[in-house]
């Protein structure tokens, strides 16, 4: 999958290229737009068929084992034998479902496991969208900027990842002498550490203060290149 998804995303960039050449757009604004048809967000209202759907299929494996639970098919197949079974719901109950649908979306949407494949997409889409923002604030005012994005979560396998404009992570490599790369996984130990809290008290201090010193050394560094 990984492979496919990478060749995916090398035939879109080729896609949004010629897209940009035939418009006389700049690719980054193609890109924009693409991302905005593309993003979470806008889906369609849950239909009351299929609240109805879900909270009897719930009834139906109420206790139920796991490989003895009625599948989402099997229920709408005994739905469309007996249309009845959709009848007798109060008015209250109906916005009830409505509002369970509404949750159940919304957290697999934004969820957090390192296995939400919706959780991931989401992460990527909104990189994506950030690179195009800070790359445009960049173009219009000519002010750049960097970010670094980390898992906080110790069985969360998403790799550190950053975005920058114009070249501005190699501010770390020329005036800080320190490779984006280790800067990253630094704020990755930092992360995961404070969200498990079961590190010592003394290596998260350390690593914090490794951090600030990182920082302060290469902005004393740049004030005295001045």
């Amino acid at each position: 999958l990984a492979e496919d998804l990478d060749a995916w995303e090398v035939e879109r960039e080729e896609r949004m290229q010629q897209l940009a050449e035939k418009h006389g757009m700049k690719v980054t604004e193609v890109r924009r737009r693409m991302l905005g048809l593309s993003t979470y967000g806008g889906r369609r209202k849950p239909s009351l068929y299929n609240a109805k759907v879900s909270r009897i299929m719930a009834g139906l494996n109420a206790g139920r084992g796991v490989g003895e639970r009625y599948t989402m098919p099997e229920v709408k197949a005994m739905v469309a034998e007996d249309p009845s079974m959709l009848e007798g719901f109060s008015r209250e109950e109906e916005k009830e479902m409505i509002k369970d649908t509404l949750a159940n979306r919304k957290a697999k949407v934004r969820g957090t496991r390192a296995n939400h494949l919706s959780a991931a997409t989401d992460a990527k889409r909104t990189m994506d969208r950030l690179i195009v923002e800070i790359t445009n604030l960049a173009e219009r005012v000519e002010m750049i900027g960097f970010a670094i994005f980390t898992r906080s979560h110790a069985h969360d396998k998403t790799l550190p990842g950053t975005i920058q404009s114009w070249g501005a992570l190699d501010f770390f490599q020329e005036v800080m002498k320190k490779d984006p790369a280790d800067v990253a996984h630094l704020f990755e130990l930092w992360a995961v550490s404070r969200e498990r809290g079961k590190t010592s008290k003394n290596k998260l201090l350390t690593m914090q203060q490794e951090c600030t010193s990182i920082i302060t050394t290469g902005l004393r560094r740049f004030s005295c290149s001045l």
